[in-house]
């Protein structure tokens, strides 16, 4: 979602406002990716987005009427807010099924991302190949298996960051066959032999990254 969408004046000045508030509140974007927000940025921004955009939307008022700010503000929230009750039940299954109403739920705000994203944004109709899958496919992928979050690529992407240390210790090796040998030692080492200690800390941090169900406000009429 860019800052300047919705022919608001003075986009640019709206659209550094944005990423200056999104650094503030420790959301990183991706520049080398299209300005993207992803993994664990993006699901904070999901639980912030309201805050965030208050602040953008304070500005819009600063520089025209009350009402175009407000309604900048409604058709962000509009789309936002049922891109954070499909993030919600797509980590939740990592501990647990996803319960009948949980499915119902899950199905209800794909559906509703869709119809708020069209008319959000209207001179772009077309979801995005992810969008399309979020409104038309992962709803009965979720009531086929019961659950999403399993099927995530979260394990893979954790694999860039070992990767890239590891990437660094053997980059003067000169043969490549040896130097490819290394690099998978080096990535396997923390794969296979992580001690009790950082199993536990792992452990703890992803069940706090996951609210309970019953925390999680469905009516999102705000």
């Amino acid at each position: 979602m860019a800052a300047e969408a919705g022919g608001a004046p003075n986009s640019g000045t709206h659209s550094v406002l944005f990423k200056k508030t999104l650094s503030n509140k420790g959301i990183s974007v991706q520049r080398y990716w299209n300005g993207a927000i992803v993994g664990p940025d993006c699901r904070k921004f999901l639980k912030m987005f309201r805050a965030v955009l208050e602040i953008i939307r304070a500005e819009i008022e600063k520089k025209t009427w009350r009402c175009e700010g407000q309604k900048w503000f409604d058709r962000h929230v509009a789309v936002l807010k049922e891109l954070d009750v499909v993030g919600h039940y797509c980590l939740l299954p990592r501990t647990s099924m996803l319960l009948l109403e949980e499915l119902d739920a899950l199905q209800a705000a794909c559906t509703a991302y869709g119809a708020a994203y069209r008319e959000a944004y209207p001179n772009h109709p077309i979801l995005t190949h992810k969008g399309h899958l979020i409104e038309m496919h992962l709803a009965s992928i979720a009531r086929r298996f019961g659950t999403v979050g399993i099927f995530g690529e979260d394990g893979m992407e954790a694999m860039h960051p070992l990767d890239s240390r590891a990437r660094l210790l053997v980059q003067s090796m000169r043969k490549a066959v040896d130097r490819h040998k290394a690099l998978t030692a080096h990535t396997a080492i923390p794969q296979n032999f992580v001690s009790k200690k950082e199993q536990t800390k792992f452990a703890r941090v992803r069940k706090n990254q996951v609210a309970p169900a019953g925390d999680l406000d469905l009516t999102r009429d705000e």
